[in-house]
């Protein structure tokens, strides 16, 4: 049964064009916003790819960009739309019995 959840949610993510490491930064930012260098410490990418997901994120509307007062950093927030996607794969649909 765990299996099929796992399968089922991966395959949620990838529905909604979220690759493992979109998924990890979605998750990480799903209570808590930061910047990109607390991002990438968090889920452990560089400072290079946690800008790139971030740029994915923002394309499929599931985060924004806050600027702080200093403009050389920004807060990444997540949206409303993407915490409805972090939950939507969080709690799958359960599968109907073909029986």
């Amino acid at each position: 049964m765990t299996t099929i959840l796992l399968f089922n949610q991966v395959n949620k993510a990838l529905a909604y064009k979220l690759n493992s490491n979109k998924l990890i930064a979605a998750l990480a930012l799903y209570d808590t916003d930061m910047n990109a260098t607390q991002l990438a410490g968090t889920i452990l990418v560089s400072k290079a790819a946690v800008t790139s997901i971030i740029d994915n994120l923002e394309l499929l509307h599931m985060v924004k960009r806050i600027r702080s007062f200093d403009r050389r950093s920004s807060i990444i927030s997540m949206t409303d739309h993407g915490r409805s996607v972090v939950e939507d794969i969080l709690n799958p649909e359960p599968l109907e019995d073909d029986a």
